[in-house]
């Protein structure tokens, strides 16, 4: 059904039926793209209300291709989200997570390790097709960091494939910009701003941040926090690519929104190209049922409860499950980077 929505959406989109040729705001703030009623059954109005929504309160939005449960009809899907985007006026980021715990999640039952040659054709192969979409902006790498961190001899071999993988997707599409990103947790508390250096050649470093996993409110994040991140890279485009706040207990829709209002304050000496917000809808995505036995262990082993982690992240969107504006989407709408000097 999703799919017979989207194809009827994008003949809808590229005829100016939907009314979609227009301009984004004009803001370095974008969504992840989400849909309401998901769980539900999506709509034609639900679609095009994300892309609406999507251009009102920002200038891009992300995709997020997932390697290893995606396939030719995913990647088709991808594409007409993309052609849709852009008749909106939305620049494209699109995020392709390949690793999990710190390993590769390949499709196929293919060896989930960097070391093997059939996983890393693989994944380059993969990401060249992602590439021919021409997006705006690639992240090839999500979160790379935890993978260094937690298993470093995969770090070590992917270290191996990146740099021709950005040779060959610059080639397909020049103008996009190439790069991956990291955990800011791990980044600022085990010292890893070096990471970028030993990858080598990129377009932006992309951080990931959900200061709620540590500070329970905005007030207590240290004023250096973001700013070690500019000190570490002073001339290079840093990209917030993943950026959230829950709204559950012990947070609240009043926190949330207080947390987006500070943005612009917080980001102040970072300056970032850009601050995609990790969820436009609520989403019950995240469920702990759905893990394996592996991915509990680890999440065990770094000291965090599932149930918690997951709520966090499933109430982390501007607007419910069903498409109701929440106070933090109103702030998001008010957004003024520039009087913060970025």
């Amino acid at each position: 059904m999703i799919r017979c929505v989207l194809a009827f959406l994008c003949v809808m989109s590229l005829s100016g039926l939907v009314g979609a040729a227009g301009v984004a705001k004009n803001t370095p703030f974008g969504v992840t793209f989400t849909t309401a009623n998901f769980q539900h059954g999506v709509t034609l109005s639900d679609q095009i209300d994300t892309f609406k929504n999507a251009s009102q309160v920002g200038s891009t939005i992300m995709f997020v291709y997932l390697w290893g449960t995606s396939n030719a009809t995913e990647l088709n899907d991808l594409g007409t989200r993309v052609a849709i985007a852009r008749q909106f006026g939305l620049k494209v980021f699109i995020q392709f997570s390949s690793v999990a715990r710190g390993k590769p999640t390949p499709p196929d039952g293919l060896p989930e390790t960097w070391t093997r040659a059939e996983t890393r054709d693989r994944y380059v192969q993969d990401v060249m097709q992602v590439a021919r979409l021409k997006p705006d902006y690639l992240n090839v790498s999500p979160e790379v960091n935890i993978m260094a961190y937690f298993q470093p001899d995969e770090f070590n071999a992917y270290k191996g494939i990146y740099p021709n993988l950005y040779t060959k997707v610059k080639l397909i599409t020049p103008s996009t910009r190439v790069g991956v990103s990291y955990l800011d947790l791990l980044w600022v508390g085990r010292n890893q701003a070096g990471l970028p250096d030993e990858l080598g050649t990129r377009d932006f470093i992309g951080i990931t941040t959900y200061p709620d996993n540590v500070f329970g409110s905005v007030a207590e994040i240290p004023t250096a926090w973001y700013g070690l991140i500019r000190s570490a890279y002073p001339n290079e485009p840093i990209i917030f690519n993943e950026v959230g706040w829950g709204s559950v207990d012990p947070s609240s829709n009043a926190k949330q929104a207080e947390f987006v209002a500070a943005l612009p304050g917080l980001f102040r000496n970072v300056k970032p190209e850009l601050v995609i917000w990790a969820l436009l809808h609520e989403s019950g995505y995240f469920q702990v049922r759905y893990l394996s036995q592996d991915a509990l262990d680890f999440l065990n082993s770094v000291g965090a409860d599932p149930d918690v982690l997951f709520a966090k992240f499933n109430s982390v969107g501007l607007m419910t499950a069903n498409g109701t504006k929440k106070p933090a989407w109103y702030e998001a709408m008010l957004l003024n980077f520039s009087t913060a000097g970025l």
